[in-house]
């Protein structure tokens, strides 16, 4: 569950980019995760038409989305679980089973491109911040 909640600013002159004033955790059974203050993340990546149901800011899964950003652009988890723990947090949050798995399985079709591209340097990059 989360310990803390999600505090962000949006960034000035950056459509739907929001970055973490306040580190969000998450700590269960098995995992122990803080996504660091200076995290840039852009909300759900949820496709235009499919906004009207789930839009990509103002759900109640927007700690889990920000979450699972960060598990994609760190890859501290491989994708599989880093997917598993993104529908367990919304979950949390309270959002709906059903709309929780329509998201679970949208990530698990559409994510790998996402999970895939990035570059060492940008793990590396992100992993900094924790320091």
């Amino acid at each position: 569950m989360f310990t803390t909640p999600l505090v962000e600013e949006r960034v000035i002159n950056l459509r739907s980019i929001y970055k973490l004033v306040e580190p969000l955790e998450w700590h269960d059974r098995i995992y122990q995760i803080k996504v660091p203050v200076g995290f840039l993340y852009d909300g759900a990546s949820v496709p235009r038409l499919a906004s009207i149901l789930f839009p990509r800011k103002g759900g109640l899964y927007d700690r889990a989305a920000c979450l699972h950003d960060w598990l994609y652009g760190t890859h501290i988890l491989p994708r599989k679980e880093a997917d598993r723990l993104f529908y367990k947090a919304m979950l949390s949050d309270g959002v709906p089973k059903w709309k929780a798995y329509l998201i679970y399985k949208a990530v698990r079709v559409g994510g790998s491109s996402s999970y895939n591209d990035k570059t060492e340097e940008h793990i590396k990059k992100l992993r900094g911040l924790l320091e």
